[in-house]
């Protein structure tokens, strides 16, 4: 059977017909026909079967499937059409199956059934309606479930790019998050170093003040503070040093290197890096010796005809304001206190920055020296003055010297000072030549007194 075409499985039940038919056959044949009978029989039940499955095709495809209608059923495999049938109820699968496939007439069905000729039409008619019903809603939900499977493959490629994009927006955010971070601690540092500089030029600085100060952006994480600064010489303003400062997410990065002291003539004077200008240089009289040579420099001012000088002066002791003041020829101006230093340090080579002193308020010295401890106070507090200087086998802390002065200035009348910053004309220093109580003098800047010039003294 196969050989002519059938399948395996139609071959095994067309076999299997064949005995049950001669078991139930009261024919006998001799042996040698049994076999040409089986055949024959074989041969017949392939074709009705044959011919079944095709009308079955056949009458499907045209009572119940027209082109307009949603499937096609050329080329389906069995399986869909039987279920199909298969799910109808009993009364409509037993009159298709008569009536279609088993080529009964409808007065055939009803006296097989025991039922009316308008039961059998009506029943057809039922079932053809319920297996039209079902392979529309087959289609439809096979129609929805590609939609279903398209949506949901459309919904996974919007989900791929929505968390694509939101990967992006936040790697962005964040590096926009860390940006801008990194510009507030930058900013935040320029603050700080600002803060510090304005604050310790009340305290240091010998005769050092400031006219304007600002920020230069190098980049977005690093920046240079800086300011304009000049010293009064007796009225007169003279360009000094210009202070810059470098600063970045990690702090300050390096301090002002123009405002760096080098020594000249023979070790009596010194004079910034940058410019070259002269400064005065103060002594500590307890030290056991000193880098630089105790200079009296008073006596050169009488070579300097019509200039303004500016000459740093240290006592032979601490001096008190009221004994200052008396000391002190009105035709000088007094432009700064240097308190000193309570060790042994030699003290000539100190930095700009870590001479502790400060510039006195016109005419009223008590709200200027209440100033000066206050701002003194925040610049410990501050670790400003946690520096330290060591030369010759001793160690100079400014916030230890800071406190110790603190403590014996409680009261302005009991505040004393090592030395001052005068400044006039050259030939008014004259009248100091051998005062006992400058232990030594030593000339800062000088400027060329203009006719246009008005000074103070």
């Amino acid at each position: 059977m196969q050989k002519s075409g059938a399948g395996a499985e139609n071959a095994r039940d067309i076999s299997q017909d064949v005995l049950v038919k001669m078991l139930e056959s009261e024919i006998i044949l001799p042996f040698e026909k049994i076999r040409a009978w089986m055949y024959r029989v074989a041969i017949r039940l392939y074709i009705d079967r044959y011919r079944r499955d095709k009308k079955y095709w056949e009458i499907l495809q045209r009572e119940f499937f027209k082109d307009e209608n949603v499937i096609s059923f050329a080329g389906l495999e069995y399986e869909p059409l039987y279920r199909a049938v298969l799910i109808l109820k009993r009364k409509y699968r037993l009159v298709i199956d008569l009536y279609y496939f088993q080529d009964f007439s409808i007065k055939e069905v009803s006296k097989i059934l025991g039922i009316t000729s308008s039961k059998v039409k009506v029943d057809l008619m039922r079932g053809h309606r319920e297996l039209k019903n079902y392979w529309r809603e087959r289609d439809i939900i096979m129609k929805i479930s590609n939609n279903f499977e398209k949506i949901a493959v459309q919904n996974e490629r919007k989900n791929q790019l929505k968390t694509v994009i939101i990967s992006a927006f936040m790697v962005l955010l964040s590096i926009l998050i860390v940006f801008l971070g990194l510009r507030l601690l930058t900013n935040h540092n320029g603050e700080s170093v600002k803060e510090n500089y304005l604050l310790k030029t009340e305290i240091a600085y010998p005769n050092v003040e400031y006219t304007t100060w600002g920020f230069e952006a190098n980049s977005e994480c690093t920046g240079t503070f800086y300011s304009h600064r000049f010293k009064n010489i007796d009225g007169i303003s003279v360009p000094f040093e210009e202070y810059r400062e470098n600063y970045s997410i990690l702090r300050l990065m390096s301090a002002s290197q123009s405002e760096g002291l080098e020594e000249g003539d023979s070790y009596s004077s010194h004079y910034t890096h940058g410019n070259l200008y002269k400064v005065p240089i103060f002594y500590n009289v307890n030290a056991k010796s000193s880098n630089m040579k105790v200079t009296q420099d008073i006596s050169k001012v009488e070579k300097m005809k019509d200039e303004a000088v500016e000459m740093a002066i240290t006592f032979d002791k601490p001096y008190t304001y009221e004994e200052i003041t008396e000391m002190v020829p009105d035709n000088l101006l007094v432009n700064w206190y240097w308190i000193g230093t309570s060790g042994l340090v030699d003290t000539t080579n100190l930095g700009l920055s870590s001479q502790l002193g400060f510039s006195p308020i016109e005419n009223d010295y008590v709200a200027g020296f209440k100033q000066f401890k206050t701002d003194l106070k925040k610049a410990i507090h501050l670790g400003i003055l946690n520096s330290q200087y060591s030369d010759g086998g001793e160690t100079l802390s400014l916030e230890e010297d800071a406190k110790t002065y603190l403590k014996k200035a409680q009261k302005h009348q009991e505040a004393t000072f090592s030395g001052i910053i005068l400044t006039g004309r050259s030939e008014n220093f004259l009248q100091l030549i051998g005062k006992e109580w400058i232990h030594a003098s030593n000339i800062g800047h000088s400027v060329t007194i203009q006719p246009y010039h008005t000074l103070s003294k």
